[in-house]
């Protein structure tokens, strides 16, 4: 959400009710969870709080035990949608295998492949949930980055 530190005051700010969807991806860590917090308290003040749905990629043996119900319990805190999911060729570490290396700063497989994909089938899902809307759906799809963290992926990535 830009590489402001103050997250209350952001030029870039999108208006929220312009929206039908607003997914929240969250990976139970506190970059995910300063995110939830500040998308979900202008979203209240909004008035469009039920349009976030909170997506957690659960990445299966190489995620720390009770990383998912953290996540969950984000979600159940602000009083949003919790949806899990999993890739479904296998967890990272079957990956790893397969490819016969680790993710780098040049191939990090694991954001595209773990996380990316699962969140374009979610978004498919609740689009057709809005049922017959006269134009395209409009989703925000937001992720917490650090600022510090995100320059380099900028780079790796050209994402």
């Amino acid at each position: 959400m830009g590489h402001h530190h103050d997250y209350h005051e952001m030029p870039d700010d999108p208006n929220l009710t312009g929206y039908d969807i607003i997914l929240v991806n969250s990976s139970g860590g506190k970059d995910s969870q300063a995110m939830l917090d500040v998308v979900c308290r202008r979203a209240a003040d909004a008035g469009v709080l039920d349009r976030i749905t909170v997506l957690h990629c659960a990445l299966g043996r190489v995620e720390w035990p009770g990383t998912a119900d953290l996540a969950r319990r984000q979600a159940v805190h602000y009083g949003v949608r919790y949806e899990e999911r999993h890739r479904e060729q296998g967890d990272l570490l079957t990956q790893v295998r397969q490819r016969g290396r680790w993710p780098s700063a040049t191939a990090r497989y694991c954001t595209s492949d773990q996380k990316r994909g699962p969140a374009r089938k979610l978004i498919t899902q609740l689009v057709n949930e809005l049922g017959a809307i006269d134009r395209p759906a409009q989703v925000l799809n937001c992720m917490g980055l650090r600022s510090q963290e995100s320059r380099a992926r900028l780079k790796n990535c050209g994402q």
